[in-house]
């Protein structure tokens, strides 16, 4: 299966979105003024201690979305590809947890102080969550497969 190149571009700009959504609820409690990314995480400490315009560090954390929008939505395609389920969820799964604990730290969500903390816990909700997904994935995938075959034994 070919993924399209504007099947990124939109998937790129849903990152956009979620990743400005986030970063509004985190300036909400953490800055008296908007800011794109944590002020206290290690790349906001950064971008604040050098001077940088806000202008270019939203650029930036538009950048962050931008990637991380595109490459969930091109780990997407797994499950387009002449795998096993199991596979697909697999690597489904390992392409989402890279990049989302990569890129949310380089995207400024978590405070310095808490970046292990955080992030694990970020990681423990998120394996929960894919899990929860998976499994509704595959009991789906199973009702399919189960209909198809009755479909095909009662023709037969």
């Amino acid at each position: 299966m070919k993924i399209r190149l504007k099947e990124l571009f939109f998937g790129g700009i849903g990152g956009t979105f979620i990743g400005l959504f986030i970063s509004m609820i985190i300036s909400y409690f953490y800055s008296p003024n908007y800011l794109p990314l944590h002020p206290r995480s290690p790349i906001g400490l950064f971008f604040l201690s050098q001077h940088i315009h806000v202008s270019l560090i939203m650029l930036y954390c538009l950048l962050i979305w931008f990637t991380m929008g595109t490459v969930f939505r091109w780990s997407g395609s797994f499950f387009q590809r002449d795998w096993s389920l199991l596979r697909s969820i697999l690597s489904h799964y390992g392409v989402m947890i890279l990049t989302f604990a990569l890129l949310s730290n380089l995207a400024g969500f978590f405070p310095a102080a808490k970046i292990p903390n955080l992030t694990l816990a970020a990681i423990g909700e998120f394996t929960l969550i894919y899990l929860i997904i998976a499994a509704a994935i595959y009991y789906h995938t199973y009702q399919k497969i189960k209909k198809i075959n009755s479909s095909l034994t009662s023709k037969s």
